[in-house]
This record gives structure tokens, sequence and C-alpha cells, in this order.
């Protein structure tokens, strides 16, 4: 028997929360946050990581390409964005997590508190409560997975759980919905996936992987999106 992974579009992120009365909100206190983040050993380390993430589309969706470059891990370069706010001005970001992300929230937290402008804490809820307090607004960040092909269209409406707007955004989103062309339909994709991954909308951590457990001499297997999907009319011994 042996262990096989592969790809899925399930993609873990932390949320911002970018309405109006919330500290993220403001740019600089977003993209420094996501400077503050080492989402290359974090996704090296977490048990149902693929592969580190940097933008609201994964790489089996339409429209894909690799964002990972837009905020590398850059503690000073993170405290001199946020510099512009007094000691502490920021009050407290409260990371919500469900209890399978605890120890990742713990790192996330350790991580954000370099930033010396906001205190950072965790608070354990289950799926139910997250779920919830997220629809009501009732959060600053928050641990959550994405598992839909498509889903980056939560980042093109002010109605969603992040409250993100973004008017070039909305735009780029818009132009990709009318194409008729695949090509021009996945070049908008793009152009919106950069927009909304460079105005920080939420910090992506990495993509999710499927995991596979076959018998020594069986092919035909899928490896990847076996997570939502399990086609078998190939198998064999």
């Amino acid at each position: 028997m042996r262990t096989v992974y592969g790809e899925t579009t399930s993609k873990t992120l932390l949320a911002f929360n970018t309405d109006a009365d919330s500290l993220f909100s403001d740019e600089r206190v977003r993209t420094s946050t996501r400077y503050f983040i080492d989402t290359a050993t974090i996704a090296k380390q977490q048990k149902d990581a693929y592969a580190a993430l940097g933008g609201p589309i994964s790489p089996l969706e339409p429209g894909y390409a690799d964002l990972t470059g837009l905020y590398p891990y850059d503690v000073a370069k993170g405290q001199s964005l946020i510099g512009f706010f007094a000691l502490h001005y920021l009050g407290t970001a409260t990371i919500l997590t469900p209890s399978r992300y605890s120890s990742l929230a713990d790192t996330l937290v350790t991580e954000l508190s370099k930033n010396n402008r906001y205190e950072v804490t965790k608070q354990v809820v289950d799926d139910t409560t997250l779920a919830k307090r997220m629809a009501d607004g009732d959060y600053t960040l928050a641990i959550i997975t994405m598992d839909d092909t498509g889903d980056a269209s939560q980042f093109a409406s002010g109605d969603s759980v992040f409250r993100y707007e973004n008017s070039d955004a909305q735009s780029a989103y818009d132009q990709a919905m009318s194409s008729t062309t695949d090509a021009a339909y996945q070049s908008h994709l793009r152009d919106f996936a950069s927009i909304v991954s460079k105005d920080a909308a939420s910090a992506w951590l990495y993509t999710r992987r499927s995991i596979v457990v076959v018998r020594d001499g069986t092919t035909g297997y899928p490896t990847n999106m076996t997570d939502q999907m399990l086609p078998l009319a190939r198998l064999s011994d």
C-alpha cells in the first residue's frame, strides 16, 4: 500500500473583515499583515497543505496565476508599513478558528504579534458559530477554507463575509463574466485575482491536498480533487 497526494481547489486563508469599522479596512494594515506571515513555511508544515497560495484562485481553477511572490515573508517591511500608526493604536485583533486549525492560529498569533501596532489573540469556535459570526460581520480575522471552483467571486461583492469592495476588482470580474472567449475570460480573471491579492483583501495561505491510499500494482486511479469526486472507470490491478 502507498499514499499518493494530489491537488484540490480547496484554499485555506486568513480572512480579513474589511468593513469600515474594522482595522482591516485600512490597506496599510492589510498589506503589512501579509508581510508578517511566512506562508511558505506554513505550507510546508501544515499536514493538509499541498502548496503555498498567493491569491483567490487555485492552480486547478480558470484564471490562475502564481501570486505567491507578491508578499514574501518580510517582517521589516511589514513593520515599516504599519509604523504609520502609534503604538497599540489599532487595538486588538482576534483570530477566530475552528479547533482543527488551533495550532495554525497559534502560529499566526506569534507571527502577527511582531507588528507592535495591534494585539493579537485567538478564539476557538465551532463551525456553526464561525459561519454565523462571519455572516454577521462579528469578527476581525478568521481561519477558513474555501472549496468551490469559482468562489473567488466572493471578493467581487461587498455583500460577502469579507465586506471587501474594490471598483477595479469588480470591473475586472465583470469583464471576465461577460467575456465571449475562454482566453478573454481567463485573462480578466487573472487581472481580477492580481488586483484582489495586491490589495490584500485577505491573506491566502495554501491550497489543500487530497489523499489517496492505493494497493501496489493498482493503476488508473485519480490523484487530484478526490475530496470532491473519485472516478474509478480506469482503475485496474
